[in-house]
């Protein structure tokens, strides 16, 4: 459908940056907003929104006009569309740089206006992945039905969603969280099986708004697939206590709620702020116990001092050494509440070569001490925040750029994965912060540990977080992504953070009792689990959508082609 609408000074139709205006508000308020609630099929309206500015039609009979390489009015429309996401969903971003960089305002709002760029990457791979489909497969592509030609684009993009590298992944597949319990097909396919359901909605309301088609395979299927994860829902958290095998833990979590500036100054040496710290987890752990606790939770980087495996006491400590001492403070936790204890810290890179002297000398790392205060466990983050604890570019230039501005982080990367046993025989492993935000490492660490243990599978994951660098929303939209693992892999996530929120994210997509943000406290509880199974996502993956796809599109096909071989 031509449209005929008058051009804005970027020399494309406004009816277009319209559009894609409203797309990008549509879509963030699938996400925490400023909006009460999530609303998730709104986020499946701005996607159409946007699309609706694509031409993605490969009809033989235009194949010379529309074979062109990019179209002006797409690029637009996908700048605006995130710039719209960035200031509406992510405006965060400015206080980050605030805090992170001392970048004072205007300059940090001016700044985060670069975020546009790469806030929504995925979209910008698919104006890529459509390039290639019009300037290389225009034909083929012209002799298939619209039905199949949705289906996939739907399936390309996404692809693009899922395998694009992102800072903080906000996939439509997400805003279905809006929906739980009811999403059974979540352990099946994962965020990316929605995601796939959601676009290919989108592209068929735009065949409607566009060309007045409409596609009933698709809507059927759409009603379907939402009757489906309606008539299986997930297991609620209250039979988990009557199954085979459950188990019974009690945790106590502590938020000490430690400011930037106390936080930076207690990791700088400074001996005021490092009293406060190290007082306030000391004394939140110390607290009466409500229940007979058996492990102790600190959050992401909670303590301030620098460790060294050289110098902490372990199981099997070496033969010919000196005693070696836990910090007195750590030790009067564990000797007086008499439970195992995980905190989250620094740890010290062993045998640094003669390049690392000033260069990722330090690790982001959990350390699990049992009731005698031994380290038994460690496990140093692997996925680093770029340009907050490393730099997403080539090691040289890495090195360059760390000489040239000292205050840049640059924590080394782990390489192992962790299992922790607890003394009353359950397991768990752990995640730091940002990495709970990425599917794919999530199911390596589970299928990894799997692997390599005859135990079976962990029973639950701990994912220590600090969200004191972020403000406005985005300790809520790093709660609402990390929760859709619990439900992916079937397995309790207990969230520890520093500033809030902590809490235990359930396989139904259902939250425990919560500590908010700013809130300076500790939370006693039960954690009930039950002896896991790898669910399909996490045994198969994206596997599972693209053979979902592949049969939708042989199911198109067949449903076209029938009409001709009757009249044949």
């Amino acid at each position: 459908m031509l449209i005929r609408s008058k051009k804005s000074i970027l020399g494309t139709p406004n009816l277009y940056i319209f559009s894609s205006f409203i797309a990008g508000i549509l879509y963030a308020f699938g996400f925490p907003s400023v909006l009460p609630v999530t609303l998730p099929l709104l986020s499946i309206l701005g996607v159409a929104s946007l699309l609706w500015t694509f031409e993605l039609d490969f009809d033989e009979k235009e194949e010379g006009e529309r074979r062109q390489s990019f179209k002006r009015q797409e690029i637009i429309a996908v700048l605006i569309f995130c710039i719209v996401i960035n200031y509406v969903g992510f405006y965060w971003i400015a206080y980050t740089l605030r805090e992170f960089g001392d970048i004072a305002f205007p300059l940090n709002f001016i700044i985060s206006a670069f975020f546009s760029l790469i806030v929504m990457p995925q979209y910008w791979a698919f104006l890529l992945v459509i390039f290639v489909l019009r300037r290389f497969f225009y034909r083929p592509l012209s002799k298939l039905g619209r039905g199949e030609q949705n289906i996939l684009l739907a399936f390309l993009l996404t692809i693009c969603e899922a395998y694009t590298p992102s800072l903080f992944p906000a996939h439509l597949g997400h805003t279905f969280l809006g929906f739980a319990p009811y999403l059974g097909a979540a352990t099946v396919g994962g965020v990316p099986l929605f995601s796939f359901m959601g676009m290919w909605m989108a592209l068929s309301l735009v065949d409607v708004l566009k060309r007045k088609r409409y596609d009933w395979f698709a809507f059927v299927l759409f009603a379907l697939f939402l009757l489906l994860n309606a008539c299986i829902p997930l297991a609620s958290t209250s039979k988990i206590s009557k199954s085979v095998g459950s188990h019974s833990s009690n945790m106590r979590i502590v938020q000490a709620n430690i400011g930037n500036v106390f936080k930076i100054s207690a990791e700088k040496g400074y001996e005021d702020a490092l009293k406060e710290v190290i007082s306030r987890y000391k004394s939140l752990s110390l607290q009466r116990q409500t229940l007979p606790l058996d492990l102790i939770i600190w959050p992401e980087t909670a303590y301030p001092y620098q460790l060294s495996l050289d110098s902490l006491p372990t199981l099997l400590p070496p033969k010919g050494e000196e005693e070696r001492m836990l910090p007195a403070s750590i030790l009067e936790v564990l000797v007086v509440m008499k439970a195992e204890l995980l905190i989250g810290g620094y740890l010290k890179k062993e045998k640094l070569s003669i390049h690392d002297e000033d260069y990722e000398r330090t690790y982001n790392s959990v350390l699990f001490f049992n009731h005698q205060g031994a380290l038994t466990s460690y496990y140093n983050k692997q996925k680093l925040i770029p340009f907050g604890e490393n730099l997403p570019f080539p090691d040289e230039i890495n090195r360059t750029i760390g000489s040239m501005i000292p205050s840049m982080s640059f924590f080394a990367r782990g390489k192992d994965f962790s299992r922790f046993e607890m003394k009353n025989g359950v397991s768990f492993t752990t995640i730091i912060c940002y990495e709970i935000l990425f599917p794919d490492y999530v199911r390596d660490v589970l299928n990894h540990l799997h692997q390599q243990s005859t135990a079976g599978e962990v029973d639950f994951i701990i994912n220590l977080t600090n969200d004191s660098w972020y403000g406005g929303l985005e300790p809520y939209q790093h709660l609402y992504l990390g929760q859709w693992r619990a439900i992916e892999f079937d397995i309790p996530i207990v969230r520890s953070t520093n500033t809030g929120i902590s809490t235990v994210m359930y396989p139904d997509g259902s939250l425990g009792a919560k500590l908010l943000v700013g809130e300076q406290n500790f939370m006693d509880f039960e954690l009930k689990t039950k002896k896991r199974k790898a669910t399909l996502y996490q045994q198969y993956g994206f596997a599972i959508v693209s053979i979902g796809a592949f049969l939708l599109f042989v199911v198109a096909f067949c449903l076209r082609r029938k009409p001709s071989l009757k009249r044949s």
